[in-house]
């Protein structure tokens, strides 16, 4: 659980970097809001419920750009 709180820190200032030197790209947070009762019986993979929250919060961060 800490390599991947560790892990996900450190997406945002990547994505960030990145974005600052030109590249496209955009950062969709999967990780906040998304709660044990989201994941299925092996707890590490989304439930029917947790897939569809992540689809809400994906369309949310690229529907902007969506034409």
């Amino acid at each position: 659980a800490s390599a991947v709180t560790t892990y996900n820190k450190a997406v945002p200032g990547i994505v960030q970097t990145r974005a600052s030197a030109g590249k496209h790209l955009l950062f969709v947070d999967q990780f906040t809001g998304f709660s044990t009762s989201d994941l299925g019986s092996d707890q590490i993979h989304p439930n029917e419920g947790g897939y569809e929250k992540m689809a809400v919060v994906w369309y949310t961060g690229i529907k902007s750009y969506l034409r």
